[in-house]
């Protein structure tokens, strides 16, 4: 009985201790604007990648987007706004987006290059 009750107690805690450390994890990668302008390098990916897939929505104004992402690090004339995402060891990785005319944002991409 003393041993059902040890190994309960174990799985408990090991499943608490997953948890947490999945909560940690993941909360890490959620995009904020406070974490994304305090963040620098190659801890950028994870929160760019969730700007992109949940905060990001087709058609954003220029203006709305530096509300949320601070002004770019690279204005490529008026057809590409980028930011520094971070690198690797050999590339350099962005957050890329295509301006229209209009001033509206569009094809939000998160890549690396040499």
């Amino acid at each position: 009985m003393a041993v059902v009750n040890r190994k309960r107690i174990f799985l408990i805690l090991f499943l608490i201790c997953m948890g947490a450390i999945l909560y940690f994890q993941t909360s890490r990668s959620r995009f904020t604007t406070k974490r994304w302008l305090e963040m620098k390098g190659s801890d950028r990916v994870a929160i760019a990648k969730d700007f992109v897939r949940n905060h990001y929505k087709d058609g954003m104004t220029v203006l709305e987007l530096k509300k949320m992402l601070g002004e770019p690090d690279e204005n490529m004339g008026s057809g590409l706004i980028v930011y520094d995402v971070g690198e690797n060891y050999i590339s350099q990785i962005v957050l890329s987006f295509n301006v229209s005319e209009d001033a509206t944002t569009s094809n939000p991409m998160v890549w690396q290059f040499d």
